[in-house]
């Protein structure tokens, strides 16, 4: 019975001392610094604004993988690809400039149909 509870033990100390930091640090030290928990969120959400995006890269002849509204890592190559190519910080996410470059904001005047029409009256 002893054994046992030796054995025992020696697994609990050796789990508490796994999660336990090192001599001479922090809790906070031993904290992966790469989890963000607002991007997290942002992964296992649908949002409108991502499925419209995705939509128009798509469109557009980037690949945003599955049209779900998930930003996921498919979805930001295919934004950073598309930012890339239209002189945009390629940042990966989805910013103002890109969002409006995605809806055809970026085009010059005078390639609108609308422009073209009024021109010519």
């Amino acid at each position: 019975m002893k054994l046992q509870s030796c054995v025992r033990l020696a697994a609990v100390l050796a789990l508490v001392s796994a999660g336990t930091p090192a001599i001479g640090q922090t809790i906070l030290d031993s904290v992966d610094r790469a989890y963000d928990p607002v991007r997290s969120m942002q992964v296992r959400f649908p949002d409108e604004k991502v499925r419209d995006a995705q939509r128009a890269l798509k469109d557009r002849g980037y690949d945003p993988g599955e049209i779900d509204g998930l930003q996921t890592a498919r979805t930001q190559q295919a934004i950073t690809g598309f930012q890339r190519d239209h002189g945009l910080s390629a940042t990966g996410q989805l910013d103002a400039a890109t969002t409006a470059a995605l809806a055809g904001d970026d085009a010059p005047a005078a390639a609108s149909p609308r422009m073209d029409e009024v021109q010519d009256r």
